[in-house]
């Protein structure tokens, strides 16, 4: 589908007419006020789409300890990252609910930190996929990263013969959905190519469109951070090279947006290390409220991963904002790019991340370009548009 259809003159009867007498769906994913395993993408997707479709009724089988309705949208107590346990738990709520499309909203570490708890997770989805005719539901998996694209190095853990047959099962596990979405264009290649699969199609992830304020280029003084940390993202690297930065211009601010990843707390220890140093400011997590604010002042955000663990949730979190991005040229990025990102691309060292900061304050025509680019980028795929076109692949299997 184009991803440029006018979503305002959308022919509704369409929308609902292959759903007679509604459906209703249930999402097995992280959720809010939980932090990170996808609760962003979660709550947005589900928000934009029961906005869209008012024949859906959406079931969330949460990880959070507690439940709660809310029209259209209950959000049901079922599962708890790190104890396995849960997932039975889990099988029993769907099994209570029976959802007419049951919707996994998953990475490879959405299940906890333990690779066995991540393991089991997936082995649920692949037996909830044994169970669909009996039980009469379809499934549909969101594949936010694959195995092949990741360097697990990265994240601790060693490229071991268990580990390599692991991802490979977890991976074999999730393609036996009806529908396997993934983000990036390039996986469904991969995949495709890997797997001999036609049930694989690509949506991207959305985007943010924020109301920021217009702030002159010349009045901004920051680059921000923002996201969890994790040992993917190397935030020592950009310390050192803001300190060379703001040697030549000292009104310079470093923002820092974020928290330690559940997966990963103890990253709590990466800001114990730096929180005393002039110039930086720790904002923690930011709600959505004050993201305009710290956006409307930012030169930049620097992005300095050493590996991706699928498309980036924080690029699309602030492209409307008209800001440049500066990040590693990594496969997944490079693809952004190509798609229109306002990408700047820089390794993830300290002497190259202090050029392109200060390429991107001195050179003020390809910021204004890089600018654009972002704001074009985050307009083509706003959650409202990609809403739609998932709301296409539920039409069909709900057919």
């Amino acid at each position: 589908m184009d991803m440029n259809v006018n979503i305002s003159s959308t022919n509704t009867s369409f929308i609902n007419g292959e759903i007679k007498g509604g459906v209703s769906i249930g999402f097995i994913t992280a959720y809010p006020p939980d932090k990170g395993r996808l609760i962003d993408y979660a709550y947005m997707l589900i928000k934009h789409l029961v906005d869209l479709n008012p024949a859906l009724t959406v079931t969330v089988f949460s990880d959070l300890p507690f439940s709660s309705t809310g029209g259209r949208v209950n959000v049901v107590s079922s599962w708890r990252p790190d104890y396995p346990l849960s997932l039975a738990k889990l099988f029993g709520k769907i099994l209570k609910y029976r959802p007419r499309i049951l919707v996994f909203n998953v990475h490879m570490a959405v299940f906890g930190r333990s690779r066995v708890m991540n393991f089991l997770g997936f082995s649920l989805i692949f037996l909830l996929n044994i169970l669909r005719r009996l039980l009469s539901y379809r499934t549909v998996v969101i594949l936010h990263n694959i195995p092949e694209c990741i360097k697990i190095e990265a994240v601790g853990m060693k490229l071991s013969l268990p580990n390599r047959v692991g991802f490979l099962l977890a991976e074999k596990m999730a393609l036996t959905c009806n529908t396997v979405i993934v983000l990036m264009r390039s996986y469904v290649t991969m995949l495709r190519r890997r797997f001999r699969k036609n049930n694989i199609t690509y949506i991207p992830h959305g985007a943010w469109i924020w109301n920021t304020p217009n702030t002159p280029r010349d009045n901004r003084d920051s680059i921000v951070f923002i996201g969890y940390l994790s040992p993917t993202k190397d935030i020592y690297a950009l310390v050192k090279a803001f300190l060379k930065v703001r040697s030549k211009y000292p009104w310079l601010k470093l923002v820092i947006a974020g928290s330690s990843h559940p997966n990963f707390p103890e990253t709590r220890e990466y800001l114990e290390k730096i929180k005393y140093i002039e110039g930086i400011k720790f904002l923690g997590y930011l709600p959505d409220e004050n993201i305009p604010r710290v956006l409307a002042q930012a030169l930049a955000v620097v992005l300095p991963y050493k590996t991706t663990t699928g498309t980036s949730g924080v690029l699309h979190l602030v492209s409307s904002a008209g800001v440049p991005i500066i990040a590693p040229p990594i496969e997944e990025f490079k693809e952004l790019y190509r798609e229109g990102a306002g990408i700047f691309f820089s390794e993830v060292d300290p002497m190259e991340l202090s050029k392109a900061i200060k390429v991107l304050i001195e050179d003020r025509d390809l910021w204004r370009k890089l600018s654009m680019r972002s704001v074009n980028f985050a307009s083509s795929r706003s959650w409202e548009r990609i809403a739609y076109r998932f709301n296409r692949v539920l039409v069909e299997l709900a057919k």
